[in-house]
């Protein structure tokens, strides 16, 4: 009786196992996000706006470091048409779990917080912080812990960037944190007076103070003598297929003649210091469109 029971047992198992198999095979399964971009041709790219990383210019073009680097891999993936999508940079990693894009190419920094949700590409850039302040310095202020000796500096961030994080570490009082939901709001805040510095990277910073004699990036700065961390595209964790093909064309393109010219024009020349893989770290195409991609936006 025993033995008959163990058949029938290894039979109900065998059953359920041949049902599931079915129904996850079943033309009505869900299907893999590789998959409908390779069927489609289409990806979607979520981005925040932080000139050189990720912007439109004044034709519209969705471009910066980030765009440009994720154009020549998906060139090479065959993706045809990138949807891209804007985005505050606090809402960049909700969005991309929530489904709204596919990946996100926005200079996003890896951090360990971060590397529990999504999955990071191999870095794509290593840059060092930097300090905007009003022209000629007034408060001379050439370090975090400036700002934080100061009785009444105030210091701009982008809300959710590592900048609030080491501001704070640095001992600058959150009551004198500006926090903006993007790197042109915070600008604003040190052009109009609300402000009197901003910490970014330094691409960012210079880009700013190239465009606005307004303000400059101070100089010296004591956070310009390390890297202040990597940025990298990111990615659901589920869909490691779709980052595993990415990450091997970012890999053979990464830190080739090719790459350093395209992302130069966005000051990145001297940025292309890469660790071996994102946990290391501690905390010859144009910049236009390759040839049958096309792009929207929303």
């Amino acid at each position: 009786m025993r033995g008959q029971w163990l058949v029938l047992l290894a039979l109900g198992l065998a059953l359920t196992l041949a049902v599931g198999a079915t129904l996850y095979w079943a033309p009505g399964a869900p299907e893999r996000t590789w998959d409908r971009i390779a069927r489609t041709g289409t990806i979607r790219v979520g981005y925040a706006w932080e000139p050189p990383f990720a912007y439109r210019d004044e034709t519209g073009r969705v471009t910066g470091e980030s765009p440009e680097v994720a154009r020549v891999v998906l060139d090479r993936l065959g993706v045809l048409h990138v949807d891209w999508v804007q985005t505050s940079f606090g809402d960049l990693i909700p969005d991309l779990l929530t489904g709204r894009f596919d990946l996100i190419a926005s200079g996003l920094f890896i951090r360990p917080d971060r590397a529990r949700v999504v999955a990071f590409s191999p870095p794509s850039s290593c840059v060092v912080a930097a300090l905007l302040v009003r022209a000629g310095n007034p408060l001379a202020l050439h370090s975090l812990a400036d700002i934080a000796a100061s009785s009444n500096a105030r210091l701009a961030v982008v809300s959710g960037a590592v900048e609030e994080n080491d501001a704070l570490a640095s001992g600058v009082p959150s009551e004198r944190l500006l926090r903006f939901p993007d790197a042109d709001l915070a600008l604003a805040g040190v052009l109009h007076g609300a402000a009197d510095a901003l910490a970014l990277t330094g691409p960012t910073i210079q880009h700013m103070a190239n465009t606005h004699p307004q303000v400059e990036r101070a100089r010296p700065f004591s956070g310009e003598s390390k890297p202040a961390g990597c940025t990298a595209f990111a990615f659901r964790p589920k869909d490691e297929l779709l980052r595993q093909h990415f990450d091997q064309f970012l890999l053979e393109f990464r830190g080739t003649p090719a790459h350093q010219r395209l992302v130069a024009p966005f000051g990145f020349a001297d940025s292309l210091l890469f660790p071996e893989s994102p946990e290391s770290f501690p905390e010859s195409p144009e910049p236009s469109s390759s040839p049958g991609q096309d792009d929207t936006h929303e």
